[in-house]
């Protein structure tokens, strides 16, 4: 729930032309939030307000909080986004290789749904 709460704030955010720091969503939202999505939802404003190297910081954080607390649909997610950003700075290696990784975690958790 926490989740879709930050991911409305965040597109609110967008949508009335508010550009401050996505960080400054998340402050004040403790570790535990974090862990949640919350660089994740940063890393998301940041390409959506056009800035694709920014969200790369946040979305490596959120990267490696999904994979020290071993949620593989989260990583999964990531990927895609971390895709998305360097789509958008024009690098398609590097995009393809994190597009891939996230189809291939997407699929495994298709197949397996009580490994999520």
């Amino acid at each position: 729930m926490m989740w879709m709460s930050i991911s409305i704030l965040v597109t609110l955010r967008i949508d009335r032309g508010v550009r401050q720091s996505p960080a400054g969503n998340c402050q004040g939202a403790g570790e535990r939030s974090e862990t949640r999505g919350c660089p994740a939802a940063a890393g998301r404003v940041e390409i959506k307000s056009g800035n694709p190297q920014g969200s790369l910081d946040y979305l490596n954080r959120g990267l490696t909080l999904a994979i020290q607390l071993g949620n593989a649909d989260g990583k999964g997610t990531i990927l895609n986004a971390i895709g998305a950003a360097y789509e958008q700075l024009n690098k398609p290696d590097d995009a393809m290789r994190n597009y891939n990784e996230s189809l291939a975690i997407k699929r495994s958790l298709a197949r397996s749904p009580e490994s999520r």
